[in-house]
C-alpha cells in the first residue's frame, strides 16, 4: 500500500479541541471539526498515513503543549480504533442473533401453518409469530450489512492513522 502525508493548518493549540470542553489539555476532548478535516483528508485514498503535520505559526509553538498533544491524538487514535472495533462485533453478534432468532420464529410459524385450521388460538399464533419472524430476519440483514457499514468506516479512519508520526510545523 502506498503511503501518504497529511497536512492541517490551525490558528492555534484550542482548534483542535472542543470549545464547550473547558478541562485542562490533559483531559478535552478533541473538536469534532477536526475529527471531521481529518476524516475528511483521510477519506479520499485508501492508503495508511504515515506523518499528519499540524501547521501553526511559529510564534505560538510550544514543545511542551506539542507533546502533549501528540500523546493525546494517539491515545485518541488508539482507543477510538478499540472501540469501533469492538461495536462492530458486538453489532454483528446481535445481527446473527436477529437473524437465528428470525428463522427460528419463521420456521414454528411454517409448522404452525399446518395446524392453523384447527384452533382459533393457533391461528392467532399463527398471525403473531410469522411477521415477527420476518421482522427479526429482515432487521437482522440491516444491521449485518448497512448500519455496520459506519462502525466500518469510523474503524477505517483510525486503523489509517493508527501508524502515523504526529508532528507540528511552522508555518
Amino acid at each position: 500500500m502506498e503511503e501518504r502525508k497529511i497536512k492541517i493548518g490551525i490558528d492555534n493549540y484550542d482548534d483542535l479541541f472542543s470549545d464547550f470542553d473547558s478541562r485542562s489539555l490533559d483531559e478535552r476532548s478533541f473538536s469534532d471539526d477536526f475529527i471531521g478535516e481529518l476524516k475528511k483528508v483521510c477519506q479520499e485514498r485508501q492508503e495508511f498515513v504515515t506523518e499528519l503535520k499540524l501547521q501553526l505559526p511559529s510564534a505560538l509553538r510550544e514543545s511542551n503543549t506539542e507533546e502533549i498533544v501528540v500523546k493525546r491524538i494517539h491515545l485518541h487514535i488508539k482507543r477510538s480504533n478499540i472501540a469501533f472495533t469492538a461495536k462492530r462485533h458486538r453489532l454483528r453478534k446481535r445481527s446473527v442473533l436477529f437473524l437465528v432468532a428470525g428463522f427460528l420464529l419463521m420456521i414454528t410459524a411454517s409448522l404452525i401453518s399446518l395446524l392453523k385450521d384447527h384452533l382459533i388460538a393457533i391461528n392467532m399464533l399463527f398471525v403473531v409469530v410469522e411477521p415477527a419472524g420476518w421482522f427479526l430476519v429482515w432487521t437482522g440483514f440491516d444491521l449485518l450489512f448497512f448500519s455496520a457499514r459506519r462502525y466500518r468506516m469510523d474503524q477505517e479512519f483510525y486503523r489509517k492513522l493508527s501508524r502515523s508520526k504526529i508532528q507540528f510545523e511552522s508555518v
